[in-house]
Formats: structure tokens, C-alpha cells, sequence
């Protein structure tokens, strides 16, 4: 019976996420994009179009219907997201990333890294008016892949960070879904939890104005 639970918890949480992906029309967003770049080439807005082509790739990642993608694949969307707001921020940080390359054709759940990075540089990076440094890891640890974003970001409040390590550590996962916290690393941990199973709860370590570090472990298949 909770194995039936789960899978049923785990289909409609697809199905909310199929439901917003069809909210967006693929070839409207497309074909303005693709208009933007050629405008962009056309004016030799060298920037401009840059921006525009990673925006694309990233639409058409987060457009795909699959659940799971490989540690490549991600990795990629990582560098689109980064290339934008490096443009939009410039020398504002730095990120070096580090993954160990037997893990690149792996599976792992899509969108389980970028929306971390992505709360690394938006709550702990842009705050900094420079010297902002991000770091991205992985390696193997027996059957799992384990990754940690890291960041020498503003961050959290000693107070909020201890709610959120005391959602990320409930049992009851409604509590996660509604918390209110936000659907960035609240999310990941419980798409992660469905998935794969309690054991792989996200774990986050911050000290305010010392920076943040989140470890994702996910088994592979």
C-alpha cells in the first residue's frame, strides 16, 4: 500500500508538471527566440545573442517530457543559465566546475541541479558587489553520485536556515510541499525523496555571511 501511495504521489506531481509545460507554447516561445537571435546576429549584438541561444537551449531542456536526463545534459543547462547571468552580471562571480567524467552519461532527475545553482547565485551571490565564487563537484561514492553547489554567498539567517533544515528532514513530505518555503531546494528534496527514497534527502550547511553548500546524493541506475 505505500509503495502504491508513492507511485501515485510521484504521477501527480508529474502531472502538475506536464500540466504547466503545456501552459507554454513550444513553437510561439521557439520561433520568438529564434527571431530575437537572428535580429541579434543581423545588428551584431554579439551579447544579445548569446543570451538568446542559451534561453533556448534552456526552454527546450525544461520543455522535454522525460523525468530523468543525464549528468551531461544538466551540466549543460547549468552552463546556459551561468553564460546568462555572467553576461548580466559581469566579474560579479566566478564558478569552476568539477565533475568526475564517469558520471556524465549517467541518469539522474532532471532539474535536480540547476534550480540549486540557480538559489546559489540569486540569494547568495547577487548580494556580493564582487569576488562571488560558485563551485560545482561531483564523484562517485560506491552506487551514488553525489554533487555539491557550493557558494562563498551572504548566506542564510540563522533562524530561517534552521526551519529549513528542520523541513528538509521531516517525514512528512505534504509539510515540504506546503511549507511555503519556496519550490527551489524545498522541491528538489522532495521530487529527490519520491524518487529515490528518504535515505536521499537533500543536506545544506550555511553560515550567515559565510557562504552555502548543498549536497545532492542520488543512487545510479
Amino acid at each position: 500500500l505505500q509503495d502504491e501511495n508513492l507511485k501515485i504521489q510521484i504521477l501527480h506531481r508529474e502531472t502538475r508538471l506536464k500540466a504547466l509545460q503545456n501552459q507554454l507554447n513550444p513553437h510561439f516561445l521557439f520561433n520568438t527566440l529564434n527571431c530575437m537571435i537572428g535580429m541579434a546576429r543581423v545588428y551584431h549584438a554579439v551579447e544579445i545573442e548569446k543570451m538568446g541561444l542559451c534561453m533556448a537551449r534552456i526552454t527546450q531542456y525544461s520543455l522535454s517530457q522525460n523525468l530523468l536526463t543525464t549528468v551531461k545534459s544538466e551540466l549543460e543547462v547549468i552552463g546556459d543559465y551561468l553564460n546568462i547571468q555572467q553576461t548580466r552580471f559581469p566579474d560579479r562571480f566566478v564558478c569552476k566546475i568539477d565533475v568526475d567524467e564517469k558520471l556524465l552519461d549517467r541518469n539522474i532527475l532532471r532539474f535536480s541541479l540547476q534550480p540549486i545553482v540557480e538559489n546559489a547565485i540569486k540569494h547568495g551571490l547577487e548580494p556580493l558587489e564582487e569576488g562571488g565564487k560558485l563551485t560545482i563537484s561531483g564523484k562517485l561514492s560506491g552506487n551514488d553520485a553525489v554533487f555539491i553547489i557550493a557558494d562563498n554567498g551572504v548566506g542564510f539567517e540563522p533562524e530561517a536556515f534552521s526551519e529549513l533544515k528542520n523541513i528538509l528532514r521531516s517525514e512528512s513530505r505534504e509539510r515540504i510541499v506546503s511549507s511555503g518555503c519556496g519550490i527551489g531546494i524545498l522541491n528538489i528534496n522532495n521530487r529527490i525523496r519520491l524518487y529515490y527514497g528518504d535515505d536521499y534527502a537533500l543536506n545544506i550547511e550555511s553560515i550567515k555571511n559565510g557562504g552555502t553548500s548543498v549536497t545532492v546524493r542520488m543512487p545510479l541506475q
